[in-house]
């Protein structure tokens, strides 16, 4: 009997949980075992409490909307900046990697004369650092 009793009680729950999100999805109003008397202040503005929560709801997810809008054109500016940075770099380094070669043609010319080259190797300037990428969050 105590078993039994104790699997209603949860079942009972589980059900009581499952007709309060039936609810919850179809927008209506959880009377809380009162009775449907439209005249009633309290009903009344249980309903007018329904409503504005129904309103910023819809607010809320037109701001998400717009939030996630805002966010795809700022990850397509991101993308955009980060390829032209991509071919930036490219561009250095190959400039450099074409001053490392003349100057090793350079140094090779000047060991046959027993000598140094007349400037040092070229340092590989640095890379342009990635932004951050924007964040949904954010």
């Amino acid at each position: 009997m105590i078993l039994d009793e104790s699997y209603v009680q949860r079942v009972r729950g589980q059900l009581q949980h499952q007709e309060e999100k039936k609810a919850e999805k179809k927008g209506s109003i959880k009377m809380d075992g009162r009775a449907k008397i439209l005249t009633q202040n309290d009903l009344i503005d249980l309903v007018r409490a329904h409503d504005t929560a129904r309103e910023e709801e819809a607010r809320l997810l037109e701001a998400r909307k717009d939030g996630r809008e805002r966010y795809k054109e700022a990850i397509e500016k991101w993308d955009r900046y980060e390829v032209q940075r991509k071919e930036r770099n490219a561009a250095a380094t190959k400039d450099w990697e074409q001053l490392v070669v003349e100057w090793t043609v350079e140094r090779d010319r000047a060991k046959g004369s027993v000598g140094r080259p007349g400037w040092n190797k070229p340092k590989k300037p640095p890379a342009e650092k990635q932004v951050a990428k924007p964040r949904l969050k954010a």
